[in-house]
This record gives C-alpha cells, sequence and structure tokens, in this order.
C-alpha cells in the first residue's frame, strides 16, 4: 500500500473532505480496485480540516445515545414539556395533576382527582384499623347469630354488695342487697344536676362510676327519686342525670342490685354458664336463694324488702336460678365463707342498647329464713361466652 490514507472529496458536498484508509487492492474482471475504510470520529466525519479524531465536551460521546431530528440532522434536548418539535425536547415529561391537598376525600367510586381518591382509600382504612394492637375492625351483620364465630371468648366477672350492719332475719321472698342512706341533695355546681350525698366509704366499694341506682323517699328534692345513672364526682358524692329543683329537706335511700359487664361490646350478646355465690361468713342453716336475672335495668329493691313480681319487667327477664349456699358440713373448723356453684345453665343475654350491662336480684326463697351476720358480704362471679 504505497498511500494506506487518503483525503477525499464529499460525493455531495466538494468542500467536505472525508478521510479514508486503503485496506487491500485486487482484481475485479481484469481491472485493479483498491479497499477503503472510511474513517469516522466521535464528532463526525475526519475531513482535511480536522484530521484527528477529537472528543468536544459538547457532544455525546461513546456509551450515550444522541437524539436528532430525522429531516434536519438537529440534536434535540433533554426537557419536560408536553409536545416534541424539531428544535424542542426528545423526552416529554410532566408532572401528573394530583389535585388540591385540601379537596374533599372521594370514598366511593364517584369521580375525583388521584389526591382525594388516595385520602378517600387512607379514611376508610383509619375506621377499620386500631393503631395501638394493629387490628382490624370486623363487624358482623345485625340480627345474625354469630355465637363463638368470630371473637368470641370465656371469661368471668363479678360484682359484690355488702349488706346493712344488721342481723335482721330474712323472711321468704326478701332481696338480699343494700340500704344505703340519703345525706343531702344539692345542684352541682358544674352543670345543675342533682347531686346526691352519701355516706363516707360507700362510693367505690358498695355504689360505682356508672352504676344504676334506684333513690326513693326523698323528700324536698323529689325529682331525685326513680331509677338513675350515679356518675362519681368524689368519695361522698355522685350526680344523677336530672336537674336540681327544688330544696332538699329530708330522708332518702339508695337501692342497688348486681350489675356487671357481661357483654362484649354495647348492646352485644352471648351465653351465660355457671353463676358462682361466695359468702364471707357461715351460717347456721341452709340459705336458698332465687338469682333473677334481667338484660335492663328492673329498679332495684332495698335490703329486707319483698321482692315484687311485675309483669312489666316480664320482657327484661333471662332467667332464674337456685343456690344453696350452706349447710351442715360446708366448712370444717375455722372456715370463714360459704359457697355456691350453679354450672351447666346455657341462658342466652342480650344487653339493651347502648349498655353492656347485665343485671341480677338475689331474693331469699328459705321457708324458715336465715339470719346473717352484721355487714355480711356476698359475691356473685358470672361465667360467660361473649359473641
Amino acid at each position: 500500500m504505497d498511500n494506506p490514507i487518503q483525503d477525499r472529496q464529499h460525493p455531495a458536498d466538494s468542500t467536505i473532505f472525508q478521510r479514508w484508509i486503503q485496506i487491500g487492492t485486487g482484481l475485479l474482471q481484469n481491472a485493479a480496485y483498491t479497499v477503503y475504510a472510511k474513517v469516522v470520529s466521535i464528532r463526525g466525519d475526519i475531513t482535511a480540516a480536522n484530521p484527528l479524531p477529537v472528543a468536544i465536551t459538547s457532544d455525546i460521546e461513546i456509551g450515550a445515545v444522541e437524539l436528532k431530528d430525522g429531516a434536519s440532522d438537529t440534536r434535540a434536548k433533554v426537557g419536560t414539556v408536553t409536545t416534541i418539535a424539531e428544535t424542542d425536547d426528545a423526552i416529554a415529561v410532566q408532572a401528573p395533576v394530583l389535585g388540591a391537598t385540601t379537596d374533599a376525600a372521594v370514598t366511593t367510586d364517584a369521580n375525583g382527582t388521584i389526591s382525594a381518591k388516595l385520602r378517600g382509600l387512607i379514611k376508610i382504612f383509619a375506621d377499620v384499623y386500631v393503631t395501638a394492637s394493629h387490628w382490624l375492625y370486623v363487624q358482623i351483620a345485625p340480627s345474625e347469630n354469630h355465637l363463638g364465630s368470630v371473637g368470641g371468648q370465656s371469661i368471668v366477672v363479678s360484682d359484690a354488695m355488702t349488706r346493712p350492719a344488721d342481723t335482721t332475719q330474712y323472711s321468704t321472698n326478701d332481696v338480699f342487697a343494700v340500704n344505703i342512706t340519703v345525706s343531702g341533695v344539692t345542684a352541682n355546681p358544674g352543670n345543675g344536676l342533682c347531686l346526691v350525698q352519701v355516706p363516707a366509704g360507700v362510693m367505690d366499694t358498695t355504689i360505682k362510676d356508672q352504676d344504676m341506682v334506684t333513690l326513693s323517699s326523698i323528700a324536698g328534692t323529689t325529682e331525685a327519686n326513680g331509677d338513675f345513672i350515679a356518675t362519681k364526682v368524689d368519695a361522698t358524692h355522685f350526680t344523677i342525670p336530672i336537674a336540681f329543683v327544688h330544696a332538699y329537706t329530708s330522708g332518702g335511700s339508695i337501692a342497688r342490685m348486681f350489675q356487671m359487664n357481661l357483654a362484649r361490646v354495647a348492646g352485644g350478646s352471648g351465653l351465660i354458664n355457671f353463676v358462682k355465690l361466695k359468702m364471707n361468713t357461715t351460717v347456721t342453716l341452709n340459705a336458698v336463694f332465687d338469682l333473677y336475672s334481667f338484660d335492663s335495668y328492673p329498679s332495684a329493691i332495698l335490703d329486707n324488702v319483698q321482692q315484687t313480681v311485675l309483669y312489666a319487667n316480664s320482657g327484661r327477664w333471662l332467667g332464674t336460678f337456685v343456690a344453696i349456699v350452706g349447710g351442715t358440713g360446708s366448712g370444717g373448723t375455722g372456715s370463714d365463707s360459704n359457697l355456691a356453684m350453679i354450672s351447666s345453665i346455657n341462658i342466652i343475654f342480650q344487653a339493651q342498647a347502648g349498655s353492656q350491662k347485665t343485671f341480677f336480684r338475689l331474693v331469699n326463697v328459705s321457708t324458715t329464713g336465715f339470719i346473717p351476720t352484721s355487714a355480711m358480704n356476698m359475691t356473685l362471679l358470672v361465667g360467660v361466652i361473649q359473641d
């Protein structure tokens, strides 16, 4: 190869030279020919004015892709627009319109921005998710019986009452309960409701916050007589949800019955499967009780007062259990209590709307009666399977 590198004119433009390298010779139909390879730089053809490959910073170098317009060979730019023209960006990118962050959440299939729909999903999820326990709520359709199928659990709930400090014998059909004296009734400064005063030691032991109680024989503030929810204020006062109108003059008694939250949720249901009675004393003769159960409050009866069975309360009545407490052989020397267990009851309960409570009234049915000890305590334990 006498002259392996030659500069030749561009076939379309005589002002542009291209550099060629001779790579071989030969004969074709008895005519000599020379084979050349065209040399191309990263910036374009090698010319007489530009004999060596030179990389320029404004060009796209090896390893990249250069986008150009097909008609004019003009390099495209990269930017964020919505259309492409000859001198415009090669890649069209624009942020989608998500919508205002203050628009209303869309919780249905109605039209809405992406932001609104995402906020709607978050709102729906927040309604069924418990952050602290990482639980999801599951709601069963009303009026369906799913006893134990979802969330069913067995629990034992208890309540206790201490009868008056006397030893008055119980007659047949006398109620075992409490008899609390009202010390006074005034207007609660905060809301004008009746503020009931009781002796020290009653609140949190005999009357608990949110208990149902029955007030009677209050003179003067007669509006305070009736069945109410007691809301604790302090160690000697509770309010009832009725406005104070008339000045208190004298008297007043408070009755309470056994009550406990058997339902898992307000208005919930379940199955009572056993009942246990405990006395903190021994008795000489058998004490025989009927335990009446109610799914709503039937008015409490004072201790040692005859039970009145009213037809109006029949819709609240769940059932009655018989318990025999004490008797010969119930405990050896040194015993200080008596127990009674009633099992395999299987009574369905349904708490009233807005409440988890079930109520129990203990009635003496012994024909001979029994003589209690002073301030005797009776504890009632109820085992349930909650829906």
